[in-house]
């Protein structure tokens, strides 16, 4: 006869019994006399479990109490569960009321999980409390330390170590029993043979002590955490196995099942969705701040669109099953559809998350968007020049900055003057984020219309010329399409400089403050020489095509140059 599921959804052989009186009084097959009297005798139960618990813990000592406050918080918190739920099933047997049993086997389910995991986490928070990770490792370390002080024998040593060693032999032959070992299953049966031998040369020092006893117990620590990384390792693979491309969400999706199939409790799978939320929400800002830096790249621009879609549609799949996991059923598939297909679609931006995760402390090329390397002349992908970030650094304020390029060639524009201005304010913290950030958006849609769209050079009439003033205008107009290229990649600096700056809207460092009003401020020359030389240019076409001789002043350069 198979296992029923309740005797599945219940870690508790109290419980199994309790769930199988109220389903036999359901069905009419145990009276409910007889279930009240089981209840009442389990009520007293639980409540001297309570108190010896309670008195088990507060013997450790007020500094062991405050320690581990929080697990001991949820075994309070599942003592009180137990006694609900042994008030629903007590409810119950004198009602007899179908409601009243469908909640008492709620509750108890519930109950007895709650139970079963709130003491788990104490025990494994204590033994987690040590030199290592591995609570197997700090067991050792709690019985070497008791067995130098005297308060724990030999035989008692010996036989927690014999313990652990046959819990890793257990542990192989679960494993060798289910046939054919995949390569992370032969890798955990591999790191536990070495954790056998390493325990049995622990065994073998007791009796030395001192060094000898140290020794062995290092290398116990070492065997331990090559099991420890060979365990995440495969429960990685396990868990994360599934429909979709993306673990995180093969790992809920699988919870999904198990619970659908009465092997985990309502709450796991809640803590489950509100760690999946919680994930993604922070992923997607860290997303979305890489998303919004500049470029001009239109299939980065068209990425970043599909991107926030695929973000958007996980929101209404975890609402659909969160409303599973709180009882409404009947969404158990939406939800999962919905899931699988979030994700899918968050799978098929994975080359662009790839290329924007590349991003972190490089420079984007303002043509093609590819990243490269700061300090960087020439994008590796297009071969577009680079705009030369790595200034150094300097303790020079943003205000000597300005005024050291005001001495200069920077001409101090009232756009200019306002960015330097919010700069400096947002730096002292007297102006908003949001408020610099305004300012920014402002200086960058000025660019982008102004700058980054500039018309092509134009060609002049060479009507009525001679050959001469042909060739001149020829060289004029080829001066002045490369100083037209000048100002756009002034303006592409800008732009780096901008974004530079906007990262101090995510991490408060002064530091992109400083970097970023160099590369604006070196942006701006760059911008404002070209535009002076087009000016001077488009004169000296004129006066060429005229048949003007140069002026005093053109003369004096000539002289200079």
């Amino acid at each position: 006869m198979s296992e029923s599921p309740v005797q599945r959804e219940t870690p508790s052989p109290v419980f199994d019994e309790l769930l199988r009186l109220v389903r036999g009084a359901q069905g009419g097959s145990v009276p409910r006399p007889e279930l009240q009297q089981y209840v009442e005798q389990l009520t007293s139960r639980f409540g001297q479990a309570r108190e010896a618990t309670r008195k088990q813990i507060a013997g450790q000592g007020a500094e062991h109490v405050e320690r581990f406050a929080e697990p001991i918080a949820r075994i309070e918190e599942a003592f009180q569960e137990v006694e609900s739920a042994l008030h629903a099933v007590l409810k119950f047997a004198r009602s007899g009321d179908e409601e009243d049993g469908l909640v008492a086997v709620r509750r108890a389910i519930r109950a007895s999980w709650s139970q079963a995991t709130a003491m788990d986490a104490y025990q494994q928070a204590e033994l987690a409390a040590g030199p290592s990770r591995v609570p197997l490792v700090n067991l050792m370390v709690k019985m070497k330390e008791g067995f130098l002080a005297g308060s724990v024998s030999r035989a008692e040593f010996e036989d927690a170590v014999r313990g652990a060693i046959k819990m890793c032999q257990e542990a192989q032959q679960e494993m060798r029993a289910r046939g054919e070992l995949s390569d992370a299953e032969e890798a955990m049966v591999g790191a536990y043979e070495r954790l056998k031998k390493m325990l049995g040369e622990l065994l073998g020092a007791i009796g030395e002590g001192g060094e000898a006893l140290e020794a062995a117990l290092t290398e116990v620590t070492d065997a331990s955490e090559t099991v420890r990384a060979a365990m995440q390792e495969l429960n990685t693979r396990i868990f994360t196995a599934g429909p979709t491309r993306m673990p995180h969400a093969n790992l809920v999706l699988n919870i999904m099942a198990a619970h659908q199939a009465g092997q985990v409790p309502d709450q796991v799978l809640l803590n489950a969705l509100e760690v999946f939320r919680n994930g993604m929400e922070q992923e997607s800002g860290e997303v979305e701040r890489m998303l919004s830096m500049p470029t001009r790249s239109s299939a980065i621009q068209e990425q970043t669109l599909k991107t926030r879609q695929a973000y958007e549609m996980h929101w209404p799949a975890i609402e659909l099953a969160e409303g599973y996991a709180a009882g409404q059923a009947d969404q158990y598939e939406p939800a999962r559809q919905a899931l699988i297909q979030a994700s899918e679609a968050l799978a098929a931006c994975k080359e662009a998350f790839e290329q924007i995760g590349e991003l972190e402390g490089k420079v984007l090329c303002v043509m093609c968007g590819a990243p490269n390397a700061p300090g960087d002349r020439a994008c590796s992908k297009c071969g577009a020049r680079m705009v030369q970030t790595q200034m150094g650094t300097s303790t020079m304020s943003l205000q000597e900055e300005w005024g050291e390029a005001r001495g200069g060639e920077l001409v101090m524009t009232e756009n200019l003057l306002r960015v330097l201005q919010s700069v400096n304010e947002v730096g002292e913290q007297s102006l908003e984020l949001e408020e610099f950030g305004e300012v920014l958006t402002w200086m960058a849609d000025l660019v982008q219309q102004h700058l980054l769209g500039l018309p092509q050079a134009p060609a002049f009439s060479r009507e009525g010329l001679s050959q001469e003033q042909s060739e001149a205008v020829d060289e004029l107009e080829e001066e002045l399409a490369r100083q037209r290229e000048e100002v756009v990649a002034g303006a592409e600096e800008l732009m780096a400089g901008l974004s530079q700056l906007s990262c101090y809207l995510d991490e408060q460092d002064k530091e992109h403050l400083t970097s970023g009003v160099r590369i604006v401020r070196d942006g701006a020359v760059r911008v404002q020489r070209a535009q002076r030389t087009i000016d001077e240019l488009a004169t000296r076409v004129e006066s060429t095509r005229r048949g003007d001789g140069p002026t005093e002043e053109e003369q004096e350069d000539e002289q200079v140059a």
